[in-house]
């Protein structure tokens, strides 16, 4: 009781008088003040704003960006920080235009109020190709197959319906210069089958299939890769029932074989009782495939990041799973150039505050080599921390690593992350991109001839719409939208 009256005591003498008066107890902090948030608004009217709020340290960096000349499209410290009344406070103006020695474009892509880019890669022809969802502004979501030069500028751009909503969720290369694309439909409720969309070089389609399961309340597929036999493997999540033969209980991983010509071969599942899920699926040198995602089975301390690695006819040959007692997902994994393997994904285990960045290394028995956890906050020398998201990652030319996701650090609902680490997992460089609003990435590759280009959505550069997100950085990170100095 003693204590707590001393508590009391404090609270009343020193605690109250902060609110009231501005000022406290010998050794208390001293007041402090909200930053407004004045990104989008003209360099005039956002220091009045920021004077009107008890501001009078102000710095202006002028910085080339794809936001309207004379606007201020980032502040530091973050919007709605609470700082000291002589804390300096830092605004990036832009000048317009792309700085001449960067090698980059951004580019906003969108016809409705809703458009998502989820996967993007090269192709042949020196361009790229994106695929995810779009919206011309109904209740109706078709996939999108969006098709660019080496720009950035469109070159053609294909939606297809099938059901009344449906989202491409990953594209890849097929032998005759196409491409498959593999999704889902029903993206409002948990219903709905797997998506898969064969088309040619120019996006007319081939062949279009769903595939569900009578019993099984849904199945989404969220990675898709040519075999050696011209067909196709699928990586999905599918909400088993057990009951009926189908899995193990709650969520289960799918992999199923199909044909060159989008017929099943064969199927099979991965899972125990609880919630297993599937995030991505690539191809292994051995003809086999390597997949990713979360799981609370196989002995799970809470929910862990898993890798698995099964031969072509989808046998498995190990299963890893990392983390610690929080959540951790794996959203991505390559094969690396000594024929082991990289998954990313996100922690908020090992005394994490929040999620932060989670890159592991495996050899080529899923042992681990080593692992590392960025804290976007922590490399801007922040030490409040920061919360990300990764979503993606490449493997570079020169043998290290290019990770894409999403980041809080510079406040607001998001920005997009960009992280290299070099082979041995140590920080190369970083940066952030984006604008006043919410910009995630959510797919990597690397560009066709330097750097690398980003894909995912930005609701910062539209009239209040939602729009597919591209970003061609050049080889150290450096971006047309980049909001570090």
């Amino acid at each position: 009781t003693r204590d707590f009256t001393m508590l009391r005591t404090w609270y009343w003498l020193c605690v109250l008088p902060l609110f009231f008066l501005g000022a406290g107890c010998p050794g208390t902090a001293p007041q402090l003040i909200e930053i407004p948030d004045v990104r989008g608004m003209e360099q005039a009217a956002a220091e009045e704003r920021l004077e009107e709020a008890g501001f009078g340290l102000v710095l202006v960096v002028a910085q080339a960006s794809s936001a309207p000349e004379g606007t201020v499209f980032n502040q530091m410290p973050a919007a709605e920080s609470w700082v000291t009344q002589n804390t300096t406070l830092t605004l990036y103006v832009s000048t317009g235009g792309t700085p001449p020695d960067i090698d980059a474009w951004s580019g906003r892509y969108g016809e409705g109020d809703f458009t998502e880019l989820t996967d993007i890669i090269r192709t042949a022809d020196g361009g790229y190709i994106a695929t995810g969802e779009t919206s011309d502004g109904d209740a109706n979501r078709a996939v999108l197959l969006l098709k660019l030069d080496e720009d950035g500028e469109v070159e053609w751009r294909r939606s297809y319906d099938v059901a009344t909503t449906q989202r491409g969720e990953a594209i890849a290369p097929t032998n005759d210069g196409g491409y498959i694309i593999a999704g889902y439909t029903d993206t409002v409720t948990e219903s709905g089958e797997a998506l898969i969309i064969k088309v040619d070089e120019e996006g007319d389609v081939d062949w279009v299939i769903t595939l569900g399961i009578d019993g099984v309340q849904y199945i989404r597929a969220f990675g898709v890769a040519q075999t050696v036999d011209g067909g196709y493997m699928l990586a999905a999540t599918a909400m088993s029932n057990p009951n009926l033969g189908f899995g193990y209980g709650g969520r289960d991983v799918l992999l199923v074989k199909l044909s060159m010509l989008g017929q099943e071969e064969w199927t099979v599942w991965y899972g125990e009782e609880q919630d297993d899920e599937v995030y991505a699926l690539r191809p292994a040198e051995d003809n086999g495939f390597i997949v990713a995602g979360s799981t609370a089975s196989f002995g799970a301390t809470s929910r862990n990041a898993f890798v698995m690695k099964t031969n072509m006819n989808g046998i498995l040959e190990w299963l890893e799973l990392f983390g610690g007692s929080g959540e951790d997902e794996a959203l991505d994994v390559r094969q690396t150039p000594e024929g082991g393997y990289i998954m990313v994904g996100h922690t908020n285990s090992f005394d994490v505050p929040y999620r932060d960045i989670f890159v592991v290394k495996v050899n080529a028995q899923g042992v681990e080599e080593w692992s590392r956890i960025v804290d976007m906050a922590l490399l801007d020398e922040d030490d409040d921390g920061s919360d990300e998201i990764a979503a993606a990652i490449q493997v570079t030319s020169d043998g290290e690593y290019v990770i894409a996701g999403t980041t809080d650090v510079h406040g607001g609902e998001g920005s997009v992350a960009l992280v290299k680490l070099d082979a041995a997992g140590d920080l190369v460089w970083h940066n952030v991109v984006g604008g006043i609003g919410l910009d995630e990435a959510l797919a990597i590759d690397l560009a066709q001839e330097n750097g690398y280009v980003v894909a995912g959505f930005s609701d910062s550069f539209g009239d209040g719409d939602r729009q597919g997100y591209v970003v061609k950085t050049d080889d150290d990170g450096n971006a047309l939208d980049s909001l570090l100095p």
